[in-house]
């Protein structure tokens, strides 16, 4: 889990996903823009395009700002996953998240809307 590490304390990555999980968690975080992959099948290049990551990612910041943002989002939890599940605002977190999905609001904004529940919670109970 280092890629969640990462993102967790807002460090871009360079990724070189090998099996199982790995494409798609890779896929995912240069889709949310904190991060590059290098293919490993291109052995012989394989040098030059992990230097070529490198120095991409330390130019360009729109990787740090990316990689932040997606920190602040993380560690705006404030429940952990089993403090979630036993809340009884539970069933409202998975109607919200099951009801932004089907409306393809991006993951990015998806996370932020269900994890400011304690606005929505406040509706609820009026």
């Amino acid at each position: 889990m280092p890629g969640m590490q990462g993102a967790y304390h807002g460090v871009p990555l360079v990724g070189m996903p090998l099996f199982a999980e790995q494409p798609d968690n890779i896929a995912r975080a240069i889709d949310r823009g904190f991060a590059l992959s290098v293919s490993v099948k291109k052995l012989d290049t394989l040098a030059k395009d992990l230097e070529q990551a490198i120095r991409r990612m330390l130019k360009e910041p729109s990787f740090a700002v990316s990689a932040a943002k997606v920190s602040h989002l993380m560690k705006a939890h404030t429940e952990t996953p089993a403090q979630l599940a036993a809340s009884e605002h539970f069933p409202l977190h998975i109607l919200l998240f099951v009801l932004l999905k089907q409306l393809f609001i991006d993951s990015v904004t998806l996370c932020a809307v269900c994890h400011s529940l304690h606005f929505l919670q406040g509706l609820v109970t009026l």
